[in-house]
């Protein structure tokens, strides 16, 4: 076991190339003992001390993001992904007739072009444009937006008037429109989950 004179001159030779000279008086080490020794008695208390700061820190911050709300009050249910009505593209009369095309956020193209619409009418149908609409579900809304564009015969709401050459119409739940006639026929809407 180590003197105190030995620590004190390993301390010296330690911290002699360093230049702290006056960390090695006397009354420094005096001091630093006597803290050491202290620490050494009061731990428990310090570390009893942090635990109740962290826990009083962690319960401010869960308090803070639940104010507003009444302890009886229940917090809103999420949607059961499955109760979630389905919205689609039914082909009511023409090349569709009974068709049900899933929507999503993303558009789907109407027409003949094979390599652009992802609901392809026939080459023949030259009624039909290459790139007559667009349809696309907005789930915030929970609308449709029909888009014309620019086709030569028109994009139409049933019962209604035709769109402007690139117009657009925002469509509801069971609104149908139709493609240069009533021949061909569609209806947005939504289905009960599977």
């Amino acid at each position: 076991m180590a003197t105190t004179l030995e620590v004190r001159f390993e301390l010296f030779t330690i911290f002699e190339p360093i230049g702290i000279r006056e960390m090695m008086n006397p009354s420094t080490l005096d001091w630093f003992s006597q803290f050491s020794n202290r620490l050494a008695n009061y731990w428990p208390a310090a570390v009893m001390l942090g635990i109740v700061i962290f826990a009083v820190m962690i319960w401010l911050l869960v308090r803070r993001q639940h104010q507003g709300l009444n302890p009886s009050e229940t917090l809103p249910r999420q949607p059961n992904a499955a109760a979630i009505p389905i919205p689609i593209l039914r082909g009511i009369n023409g090349e569709f007739r009974g068709s049900l095309i899933e929507l999503t956020e993303e558009p789907v193209l109407i027409g003949r072009d094979p390599k652009l619409c992802q609901l392809v009418f026939p080459a023949h149908m030259q009624s039909i444009s290459k790139r007559h609409c667009i349809i696309r579900y907005h789930a915030r809304s929970q609308c449709f937006l029909l888009v014309d564009c620019n086709s030569a015969n028109g994009t139409f709401i049933a019962e209604s008037e035709r769109l402007p050459n690139g117009g657009s119409q925002l469509l509801h739940s069971g609104q149908r429109f139709y493609l240069s006639g009533p021949e061909d026929m569609f209806e947005v809407n939504f289905e009960a989950p599977r």
